[in-house]
């Protein structure tokens, strides 16, 4: 019997998981483009569909594992610095400018109000709502309890209405 180093063998693996990368981003690309696992398994020379799903589950993991590495930490930077300039073009055009006379601008207004709520679940400054579909307990939802809950969203929405109606109606800053 031949003694061979362990060395020797983890070399040898080497080669082999990088041949089932390749094929793995191979498969990926593949499965990204339409190709089902059929199709995939017989463009890579599987056997059987269920390798075709591995490798493509494989390759998706190495993927989002790069991505979310790479991208992730600095998208919510980006997008922020993004509202930022929209907010700076935006925000003089909706206060307008008595001096210049150019009264606010409602379009503008709305768009800096939507920029300002992006950025608010941006900075997490904003909780999310909850949202329950169904009664106490689980069960049906009472009528006159949907009723209540109707009339309650409707006047939180016209006393938003009301808000920026307000913010239009003050005086540009000069």
């Amino acid at each position: 019997m031949t003694y061979v180093p362990e060395a020797t063998g983890r070399r040898r693996q080497r080669p082999r998981k990088a041949r089932q990368a390749e094929r793995d981003r191979q498969a990926v690309e593949l499965f990204l483009a339409g190709g089902n696992y059929d199709q995939i398994a017989a463009a890579l020379g599987m056997k059987h569909r269920m390798t075709a799903w591995e490798a493509v589950q494989r390759g998706l993991a190495i993927r989002n594992d790069e991505w979310s590495a790479s991208i992730l930490p600095h998208a919510k930077t980006v997008a922020w610095e993004r509202l930022e300039r929209l907010f700076a073009r935006w925000y003089p055009l909706a206060l307008g400018n008595r001096q210049q006379g150019l009264d606010p601008d409602p379009k503008a207004l709305d768009a800096v109000l939507r920029i300002m709520d992006r950025m608010a679940k941006i900075g997490g400054y904003e909780e999310p709502g909850k949202l329950e579909l169904s009664g106490p307990g689980g069960g049906p939802i009472p009528i006159e309890q949907a009723r209540q809950e109707a009339d309650t969203l409707l006047s939180e929405l016209a006393e938003r209405d009301a808000a920026t109606v307000a913010l239009r109606s003050l005086p540009a800053a000069g």
